[in-house]
């Protein structure tokens, strides 16, 4: 017993030994210890004041440590005193127990000198992967820390910032994973003051379970948020100027294994004094004030419930500079590449969740835009104000829809109000848009680019607006009204539109339909005009645009190429207009491309055009009505089909000066409208058809009054007339037809010059000029006239057309008509008081002539084939030279039909000397012309008589002139008068209209013309063509080498001396001429012939057989005669003769020695001139013996004897005879 007790003594005086050194000894030892492994290990000073153990309460306490900077005795971290209990269940309950944490006034000191380095990096080991421990039990428990501070200095800033951490307090209650504490609540709680900023954080937690909670109160008072930006783990694209955040929040956290994390949120959070400027220092937004009061939030599922959201003065800042970049856009810094499509999930794989946002109300107050745009040539501002946005009840639920009300003020007096309603899933919007005062001058230089001028006036816009996924954007009763609307042309031109409404505006885009109700324009002009290169002034007012190609956008990179034919082409957009039309309204039109600039103008103008609708247009009902120059009108109504074309109507006009029309007569025309006015009424019914073109109808009545114009070359009445006037006109299209009930002309004056340079003033009105035959070419020949023979007394007819005179054009024939005749008819045409004034001034001395009393009727035009109007025309040449047109004609047939007489009397020649001065270098002293012609045409043959008589014709003394013909006129008037003095002339003509060449008066001309030519060059060829039968009389043709009259053209020769005699005023000249290779062999044979007869007939004479008086010409040689005279003369001949041996000449057969002979015999130009002569001679002799022709009228004339003959055909050894006047 006493054993147990010594035992128990000296244990008890071990542990009270052993607790007693513990409480003295291991305060001092630990102090010792811990200061010198805390520096050792810090590489700093480490001081503690004291360190105290209490073993029987199982509490530990250090007073006074201090840590200081690394080499520096500046103070790193401390605290003024710790604390720390264990509880004595620690070993029963086989855990770690802290019944108690405390400490006090802790004091950090953190320094940053660069990004990443502070000054404990030093102490900041790499952390190696501890190896797996088994988890064990602990519980701490009473966590207090108070007066805490903090102090974080940034060096690593571009200017140091010092941030200041004080009255720090934290309280936890306990930490435990012991099973039994781990599923109670920890409410922990922090507060301090954050750079002056108190900041409070309260909350619940449940940290060391397998369902980890905690929820915690985060309240924040007036944070300066710009204070802090520097801390962004990037660089921000705005300079943040100011802005607090307050928070009052509940944030919790739970994660349990089943249902996996979970963040929520709830309480309220407000922005105040927001400022936000670009990097350059330019203003870019702000916001007074932003609350948020947020119901709950779950941030991890999507599901936000915001119970309100207010924006108060919410201000922004937007511009876009030269090279059309925006403010924002240059905050974004380089263009990034769209990030890719975020994968397909993997198979088992949870699904994110869709976002859920309920907002239960928005109010957006006060708020403004500031916006600049350089972009657009001379910049744009404009400032929005009062801008004020509530949305009620927004969510992102499907199918729920959010009342909106949005209003914008602007500067410019413009007023913007937008009530709907909208919802986020599907997207749908419905509101209604009411936009006033919108000044179009303003916002000019959006279209400067496009448009000269800017356009003025106001313009206001109402709209129902609606957007959905099924119908796309629409639009609905929407309507725009413009005020004073005006836009400048330049010259003073432009356009000014007092009123312009537009109603009833639909649009739906994915329908692909617009309609509108009706365009009306109320009060205002319209001024334009057409400039000199064509274009009109109205163009003007838009900018011509650069040639540019339009780039085409690259595909993106890995896009599929389609097939074009896999693309379904969209359907046609389809419109509607009810109706547009104007009233009040002034137009004029001036059109400065014409010399003048003439200019027309419209008044008090009406018009309305309705139903307009596309694709498919149906009829266009439209009517006009004007008030037109000084007292003219027009109007028009009607309906139009575009397509297929179709129109019908009724036009008037009343009063239209033509004169205002003068401009547009074809430039060249040298005509000038004095006087004109236009009447008609026309009701017309046009449609086009594929198959036949525009068919349709028309009727009416057309007139023209007071008719005037001048020629502006001369600068004389041209035309003129007191009526036109078409009345019951009636017609149609397809197939075409025309019928006219009357047409009459009264009171016509019309004037023919020829002008100085010999051409028609008509011609010079042409807008045409006639083409100059290229330098260095010559005109085709005229081709001749071919006619049966004529009768004594007449010329031959002519079938082909000669060439015209010289800048006369041919009048063609009419070609045959193609596809179906046009039946046209006209009842009546009469012509009534009509004066043509002639003059010809390019004479030497000037003609004129006026014809008078020109009238008369035409009565019953068609163009039925079968049917000819009757023509009776009538007037007199200077009062007393009747002339008159009767018969019958259809010129509207397919051919033309023609029957007409013209009978032209009494004309006397003398008053046309100008014309025989200039063109025949004669006067005429007297002479009457009397023309009686006959034209018939059918089925496009001509047969024709032109019976010229001209009596007692006679040329007066010759006139000098450098125009007149070189021709013998005087030799053609003595070949053509007879012993009476009569000159009668019968020109048939008969041709074919159709051929293009042909010329009625063009070959009487060329007849006429070929009368003198031939009169030059070949008289008797002329005299036997008119008066011979058609014999030629020109030449009388030898045999070669022979000088004898043929027996045939003995009867030629006594043909021509009746001729001569019937004609006392022509003496005969006779020329001889040769053929140089003909007749020189001839001459051979005829010397070789005479000289055999000379042989024949000295034999003869010998032998006393030839008869007295007879010569040596008239012997005959005999076919058997000519080898024994050919013998006979071969050696009578002194050349050279081949020869035998002894030197005799050899006998030679015939046609050796004929040959020797006649080569031999020398003929030269001499013999020939001598046989020319001889043949004259011959003429001569026959036609004063055998034609009894008086010596004194036949002529022997010298000429070249081997000129050739102008007639082809003709041979080269003749007789030619010339004529010559007495």
């Amino acid at each position: 017993m006493r054993l147990n007790r010594k035992h128990l003594v000296i244990t008890s005086l071990c542990l009270v030994v052993l607790c007693t050194a513990l409480v003295l000894g291991f305060p001092p030892l630990a102090r010792h210890l811990a200061v010198q492994k805390i520096s050792e290990a810090t590489g700093r000073r480490t001081e503690i004041a004291w360190v105290s153990f209490n073993p029987f309460t199982m509490t530990a306490a250090v007073d006074g440590f201090r840590l200081s900077e690394k080499g520096s005795s500046a103070t790193f971290v401390s605290f003024s005193s710790a604390r720390l209990s264990l509880s004595p269940l620690s070993l029963p309950k086989r855990a770690f127990i802290v019944r108690e944490i405390t400490l006090d006034s802790p004091y950090v000191h953190l320094v940053r000198s660069a990004p990443n380095q502070f000054n404990f990096s030093d102490l900041v080991t790499e952390k190696k992967e501890p190896k797996k421990k088994e988890s064990y039990l602990f519980s701490l428990n009473n966590i207090t820390l108070k007066r805490g501070q903090v102090v974080f200095q940034d060096q690593a800033l571009k200017s140091e910032r010092i941030h200041r951490i004080r009255e720090l307090t934290l309280n936890l209650p306990f930490i435990s994973n012991i099973p039994y504490l781990a599923d109670r609540y920890v409410t922990p709680h922090f507060s301090a003051f954050v750079n002056e900023t108190p900041v409070v954080l309260e909350g619940r937690l449940k940290p060391l379970t397998r369902a980890m909670e905690t929820t915690i109160d985060v309240t924040v008072r007036a944070l300066d948020l710009p204070y802090y930006l520097g801390y962004v783990p990037f660089p921000l694209p705005v300079r943040f100027e100011s802005g607090q955040l307050t928070s009052d929040l509940e944030a919790s956290y739970r994660i349990d294994a089943k249902t996996g994390p979970e963040v929520l949120l709830s309480g309220s959070l407000s922005l105040d004094g927001i400022a936000l400027k670009e990097p350059g220092g330019a203003p870019l937004s702000g916001l007074k004030h932003a609350g948020l009061a947020i119901k709950r939030a779950a941030l991890l599922t999507k599901q936000f419930e915001i119970s309100r959201l207010d924006l108060k003065r919410p201000e922004i800042f937007a511009a876009r500079d030269a090279a059309g970049t925006w403010n924002f856009q240059k905050l974004s810094g380089a263009k990034k590449e769209a990030p890719a499509e975020p994968p397909a999930p993997k198979k088992g794989q949870k699904k994110e969740s869709p976002l859920l946002l309920r907002l239960a109300q928005l109010n957006l107050k006060e708020g403004s835009v500031h916006f600049n745009d350089a972009l657009p040539k001379g910049g744009f501002h404009s400032e929005l104000s009062g801008i004020e946005l509530a949305v009620t009840g927004f969510t992102t639920e499907r199918e729920h829809r959010a009342p909106f009300d949005l209003k914008i003020a602007t500067a410019r007096g413009e007023q913007l109000a937008l009530k709907g309603e909208f919802s986020a899933e599907p997207l749908d919007f419905k509101a209604h848009l009411a936009l006033n005062g919108i000044p179009l001058k303003d916002y000019y230089p959006y279209l400067a680019d496009k448009l000269t001028t800017p356009v003025s006036g106001k313009l206001g816009v109402e709209a129902d607006l609606a957007y959905n996924a099924v119908k796309g954007f629409t639009l609905e009763k929407s309507a725009l009204k413009g005020e004073n609307l005006a836009a400048s042309f330049g010259n003073g031109e432009g356009i000014l539109l007092k009123e312009a409404l537009v109603n009833g505006i639909a649009l739906d885009l994915n329908g692909r339909k617009a309609g509108v109700e009706g365009v009306e324009f109320k009060g205002g002009n319209l001024s334009l005009g057409r400039e000199a290169d064509g274009s009109v002034s109205a163009e003007r007012l838009l900018k011509k645009e650069a040639g540019k190609k339009p780039v085409p956008a690259a595909a993106p990179r890995g896009a599929k190429k389609e097939s074009a034919r896999s693309a379904a082409p969209p359907a046609p957009f389809s419109y509607r207009i009810g109706k547009i039309s104007g009233s009040e309204l002034g137009i004029r039109f001036t059109d400065r491309s014409k010399e003048d600039a003439p200019s027309f103008a419209l008044s008090r103008t009406r018009f309305s055009v309705a139903s307009i609708s596309g694709p498919r247009q149906g009829a266009i009902p439209f009517t006009l009505s004007a008030g037109y120059g000084k007292g003219g009108r027009l109007a028009a109504a009607g309906d139009l089909t575009p397509a297929p074309f179709r129109m019908k109507g009724n036009l008037e006009l009343h009063g239209i000066p033509l004169r205002d029309f003068d401009a547009y007569i074809p430039e060249g025309t040298q005509i000038f409208l004095a006087d004109g006015a236009l009447d008609t009424r026309l009701s017309y019914n046009l449609a086009q058809d594929k198959g036949a073109g525009m068919t349709g109808n028309f009727a009416g009545s057309l007139g023209v009054q007071s008719f005037y114009c001048l020629d502006t070359i001369l600068d004389e009445d041209l035309l003129k007339w007191d009526s036109l006037q078409l009345e019951q006109v009636r017609g149609t299209l397809s197939p075409f037809s025309l019928a006219i009930q009357d047409v009459s002309l009264s009171n016509f004056y019309a004037r023919v010059t020829v002008e100085r340079d010999g051409t028609l003033n008509l011609q010079h009105l042409s807008a045409e000029e006639p083409k100059a035959a290229a330098p260095g070419t010559k005109a085709p020949p005229a081709p001749p006239a071919k006619a049966p023979a004529p009768a004594p007394g007449q010329a031959p007819p002519a079938r082909t057309a000669a060439a015209p005179a010289p800048g006369q054009a041919p009048v063609a024939g009419a070609p045959a008509q193609e596809g179906a005749p046009r039946a046209i008819r006209i009842d009546t045409v009469s012509l009534q008081g009509g004066t043509l004034d002639f003059s010809d001034r390019h004479l030497k001395t000037p003609f004129t002539a006026t014809f008078y009393n020109l009238g008369g009727r035409v009565s019953g035009l068609s163009s039925e084939t079968n049917r000819a109007a009757d023509v009776d025309l009538r007037g007199n040449l200077e009062n007393h030279s009747p002339l008159s047109i009767t018969g019958q004609i259809n010129p509207l047939r397919g051919d033309l039909f023609l029957d007409l007489k013209i009978a032209f009397t009494d004309i006397e020649l003398s008053p046309f000397t100008p014309y025989s001065n200039t063109f025949l270098g004669y006067m005429i002293d007297k002479g009457k012309l009397n023309l009686d012609l006959a034209y018939k045409i059918d089925k496009k043959a001509l047969t024709s008589s032109n019976k010229l008589f001209i009596d007692q014709f006679t040329f007066g003394k010759a006139v000098e002139s450098d125009k007149a013909t070189k021709l013998p006129v005087r030799l053609a008037v003595a070949l053509l008068k007879d012993r009476k003095g009569e000159i009668h002339l019968d020109l048939p003509v008969v041709g074919q209209t159709d051929d293009p060449k042909f010329s009625v008066w063009g070959v009487v001309l060329q007849m006429l013309k070929n009368l003198l030519v031939k009169a030059a060059t070949s008289p008797f060829a002329l005299l036997g063509s008119l008066f011979g039968g058609g014999e030629d009389f020109s030449a009388v043709p030898f045999s070669p080498g022979s000088a004898q009259v043929s027996k045939g053209d003995e009867a030629k020769l006594m043909k021509l001396a009746k001729l001569l005699e019937e004609r006392p005023a022509l003496n005969l000249e006779i020329s001889g001429f040769v053929d140089r290779e003909r007749d020189a062999e001839g001459y051979r044979n005829e010397l070789l012939l005479k000289k055999m007869k000379g042989e024949k007939f000295r034999a003869q004479v010998k032998e006393g057989k030839t008869r007295t008086g007879q010569t040596q010409d008239e012997i005959e040689i005999l076919p058997q005669e000519n080898s024994t005279y050919l013998k006979a003369v071969y050696a009578k001949e002194k050349f050279p003769k081949p020869r035998n041996v002894l030197g005799i000449a050899k006998d030679l057969p015939d046609a050796e020695m004929r040959k020797l002979i006649l080569t031999h015999t020398v003929v030269g130009d001499n013999e020939l001139q001598l046989l020319a002569r001889e043949r004259a001679e011959a003429v001569r002799n026959y036609l004063l013996k055998a034609g009894k022709l008086p010596p004194q009228r036949l002529f022997e004339k010298n000429a070249d004897i081997f000129r050739p003959s102008a007639k082809e055909g003709t041979t080269a050894s003749r007789v030619e005879f010339g004529a010559m006047v007495k």
